[in-house]
């Protein structure tokens, strides 16, 4: 947060997925484009809940009323998500309205079985699939062949479309999404909005060939790898060319929507330090 900045800034909150643990690079990117930034961890960290069914929406709702009440940051705001952060980012959407702008990225439109949560102690309702459908080969899981299996329901699908009219989205998927059938969840989430009348608040990048773990440019393109809470390796898409060329494309579009939606952030100040130029 600027410290020598008396206005507003623009405050967005940063969470990740099943991975667990506390992660602030992008946060920290995000930070250096002039956005106050909470990186919020939730899973698997320091006193946090060890298990996913521990998990409570309204632990967010706090998150989003701690910072949207300091003298300096916006009073709506930001909130993206990577993969079940993701889906986080979708219920807080919809059930918080101090959410101005969210961006879920390689998210499902629903919570499955494996990842349940509550809200007001109150468990979501959850969706089941055949395990017959986990595609295993060589020791190496692609679980977007079971999410792809899982018949959506009106009981378990997000109601995206019950969101404030003035709350506005931009789903970021990847085309060669291998842990998560993201593109046909975000389709589905954007055709809700878009049937209860409110298609002007969605949009909709799907970012060819890239793979799920789509991370700020620069970062290496991971193909594979093992998955402390799967308890298995997991094959996540993508290939090195694209998913740098698809990190780009997706961090172009992340900092114009939240200026464009949130305002946009103050200009740093002169660093008089050895890097004069940023390429992010």
């Amino acid at each position: 947060m600027r410290h020598d900045f008396t206005g507003k800034q623009p405050a967005v909150i940063d969470i990740f997925g099943t991975g667990g643990g506390l992660m602030e690079h992008r946060a920290a990117l995000l930070s250096s484009k002039g956005f106050a930034v909470l990186s919020l961890a939730y899973f698997d960290y320091k006193d946090l809940p060890k298990n996913m069914d521990e998990l409570e929406l309204n632990y967010f709702e706090e998150a989003i009323d701690w910072l949207s009440s300091l003298p300096n940051t916006s009073d709506r705001l930001g909130f993206i998500g990577t993969s079940l952060g993701a889906s986080i980012a979708v219920l807080a959407g919809i059930h918080y309205p101090k959410l101005r702008a969210v961006v879920p990225i390689n998210g499902f439109h629903m919570l499955d079985s494996f990842n349940p949560m509550k809200v007001n102690g109150i468990p979501f309702h959850t969706a089941s699939g055949d395990l017959q459908h986990l595609d295993m080969k060589d020791g190496i899981l692609r679980y977007s062949s079971f999410l792809a299996s899982i018949p959506t329901s009106e009981e378990t699908i997000f109601r995206i479309e019950t969101c404030p009219k003035d709350t506005y989205w931009h789903f970021l998927t990847s085309g060669d999404d291998q842990a998560c059938c993201s593109e046909k969840s975000a389709r589905i989430l954007e055709n809700r909005l878009i049937d209860a009348g409110k298609g002007d608040q969605v949009q909709v990048s799907i970012l060819k060939h890239t793979g799920h773990l789509l991370e700020p440019p620069y970062m290496p393109h991971c193909e594979k790898s093992w998955h402390k809470h799967v308890g298995s390796y997991m094959v996540w898409g993508g290939d090195k060319y694209n998913q740098a060329k698809g990190q780009e494309d997706m961090w172009n579009k992340l900092i114009a929507f939240f200026s464009d939606k949130l305002g946009s952030p103050p200009a740093l100040p002169p660093f008089s330090g050895a890097f004069k130029k940023s390429y992010l």
